[in-house]
């Protein structure tokens, strides 16, 4: 299974955080990939979210849970959410 998220941050704060949930154990995957564990990612840079003089980067990001049993796959997701949860929402 392979979930997709459009994200607003930048491949620098996205990075930072990803060392965050992984504990530094990520695997390189190429330029734009990673892997964690059993999980591979993989993001794409998009067009800025521009909303008046507010720009904001944005992300898509692929997660590649296939590897992982059901449970499992849930539990890495639902830290992967927590880890990237910001500004309290």
């Amino acid at each position: 299974m392979t979930v997709t998220k459009q994200m607003t941050i930048s491949k620098a704060d996205f990075l930072r955080l990803l060392e965050r949930l992984a504990g530094r154990r990520i695997g390189s995957g190429g330029a734009d990939g990673w892997t964690v564990g059993d999980v591979r990612i993989e993001v794409e840079e998009m067009e800025d979210l521009r909303i008046g003089g507010l720009v904001l980067p944005r992300l898509l990001v692929r997660l590649d849970v296939s590897a992982l049993d059901e449970d499992g796959a849930a539990e890495f997701l639902e830290l992967f959410d927590r880890t990237f949860r910001r500004g309290g929402g």
